[in-house]
């Protein structure tokens, strides 16, 4: 009897030894991951923001300084650029769809991008480009980017897009998001 309780305590500090060193092997986190989700990956940061002022001293507009990297883990060419609102149509700027016009690409490890006379650029498999793009920003708000590049590949048409939020001339809010809802901070007065 006391040899059948001496072998379950071993095969209990056996499993529990096992469990421990489990938990110690570090695991591989996707979020740590530096490949692209698809065949081309899209990441904005804003570099800088200008503000104009009004005669009244309230925010008139600015312009957003906003870095584009752009990754490609499949060849890609003829890669083009735009600006646009969250509802898809054309970012305005003075009432007037706005054009970035040719993007300056350059490689990010600072040689030249395979650019084209129209702007677009052609990209190799694992090959990342930067561009940094000035977007006009009209009175004071939080605006809402959104960056697409749309190119060709071998399997026919890419696409990708991103969105960054930028204040200018109000705080900006911390949204806190789960699988269901936003939640926005809410400040109340009497």
């Amino acid at each position: 009897m006391r040899r059948k309780q001496e072998r379950q305590g071993t095969a209990f500090s056996l499993l529990l030894l096992g469990v421990v060193f489990a938990m110690t092997i570090p695991c591989a986190s996707p979020a740590l991951g530096s490949e692209p989700l698809g065949d081309l990956d899209l990441r904005l940061t804003l570099v800088g923001l200008e503000t104009t002022t009004a005669s009244d001293g309230s925010v008139a507009g600015g312009v957003a300084r906003i870095e584009a990297t752009l990754e490609a883990a499949a060849p890609a060419r003829e890669a083009r650029l735009r600006v646009l609102r969250p509802d898809g149509t054309a970012w305005l700027a003075g009432g007037r769809p706005f054009d970035p016009g040719p993007t300056a690409w350059t490689r990010a490890d600072g040689g030249e991008a395979l650019v084209a006379a129209d702007g677009s650029v052609a990209l190799g498999a694992r090959e990342t480009v930067r561009a940094v793009l000035e977007i006009p920003l009209e009175g004071a708000a939080v605006h809402e980017i959104v960056v697409e590049v749309a190119g060709r590949g071998a399997r026919g048409s890419l696409r990708t897009e991103n969105v960054l939020r930028v204040a200018l001339g109000v705080p900006e809010t911390d949204a806190e998001e789960d699988d269901e809802y936003v939640s926005f901070p809410v400040e109340v007065r009497p």
